[in-house]
């Protein structure tokens, strides 16, 4: 297979993903994959923080990036928590040996063969979304051809993924709103149930089991789940 075509592949696997409408967690994932593949690296990583209602997700190419972007959400310094902070790539850095600057990460990727890093951020606008870093197991590193395949597709990839977080923080709102509205369902069938036992109006019923719920210094939802629970009994 020619350059030309792992990189027309690597277009085309994120450009699926926007006819799919696929989930951030799984563009993320192509990015990784087609990445490794079209710049010839033999491993990628990519980190992306928390947004709103979006979770931080870390995907890898491979066991031994995963291995290494694990270190990207601890408290310590790595090369990605570089980037994001100053907003600039790190190209072709070596992982020396007792490095002072991240040395968990040098530790690490030295002992599973990694000898440098490339590490581009993920920008929307001013922002940092996260990071894609590429992972190389000799001291050669990447030409400025393959980095500026690597920045297309960062680029493509980070478009691809903002719409991909806005569907999948609309989904977990209505998700949200759906189970608010099932448990206010629950709870008026509740009431009415107490209500007709104890004969009373349902706003009697709920001014009692209120009373109750403040007699007993639990709250109200706690009363209604019990009541329901026998109720099923």
């Amino acid at each position: 297979m020619t350059d030309q075509t792992r990189v027309a592949r690597a277009f085309a696997g994120i450009a699926r993903c926007v006819l799919a409408e696929s989930p951030a967690a799984e563009v993320l994932q192509v990015l990784a994959d087609s990445c490794a593949s079209a710049v010839g690296v033999p491993s990628i990583g990519v980190s992306v923080g928390p947004a709103g209602h979006c979770p931080p997700v870390v995907v890898a190419s491979d066991e031994r990036a995963y291995v290494l972007e694990d270190l990207v959400s601890g408290d310590g310094p790595t090369p990605a928590g570089y980037v994001r902070r100053r907003g600039r790539p790190l190209v072709n850095t070596r992982l020396l040996p007792h490095d002072g600057r991240w040395p968990a990460v040098a530790e690490n990727a030295l002992a599973v063969g990694v000898g440098l890093v490339t590490v581009l951020p993920l920008r929307d606008g001013d922002a940092v979304l996260g990071t894609i870093t590429l992972y190389c197991d000799d001291w050669v590193g990447l030409d400025a051809s393959r980095i500026e395949i690597a920045e297309a597709l960062a680029v493509t990839a980070t478009a691809v993924l903002i719409e991909a977080r806005r569907r999948d923080a609309s989904a977990a709102r209505a998700r949200r709103l759906s189970e608010a509205l099932d448990q206010r369902v629950r709870v008026e069938q509740t009431i009415g149930r107490l209500a007709e036992r104890w004969q009373v109006t349902p706003d009697e019923a709920y001014h009692r089991i209120r009373l109750d719920a403040e007699d007993r210094g639990v709250p109200v939802d706690t009363l209604l789940r019990e009541a329901a629970s026998a109720d099923r009994g």
